[in-house]
């Protein structure tokens, strides 16, 4: 459909749209489909592997986490190296 509607000027009138060439319709498939295997990849990696990234539900719980802990160490480390 992408390909109908960008390659014949009669049908960009309608749609308005600018013609391709052959090699830029065949980057933008293969942009769509590289992104497809991104989400196949992601979609049958194991959740498991993404538990090291977690939310605080309660904002009490938001300074015990530990990504805010790393970052809190990062600036510190970063403000000392910088007043030195």
């Amino acid at each position: 459909m992408q390909y109908f509607m960008t390659s014949y000027n009669w049908v960009g009138v309608i749609f308005d749209s600018t013609p391709t060439t052959l090699a830029m319709q065949l980057t933008a498939l293969g942009c769509g489909l590289g992104s497809w295997l991104v989400a196949l990849t992601v979609k049958y990696i194991p959740a498991k592997y993404f538990n090291w990234f977690d939310m605080p539900e309660e904002e009490s719980a938001a300074g015990k986490s530990r990504l805010n802990s790393v970052l809190n160490s990062a600036a510190a480390q970063a403000a000392a190296e910088e007043s030195e």
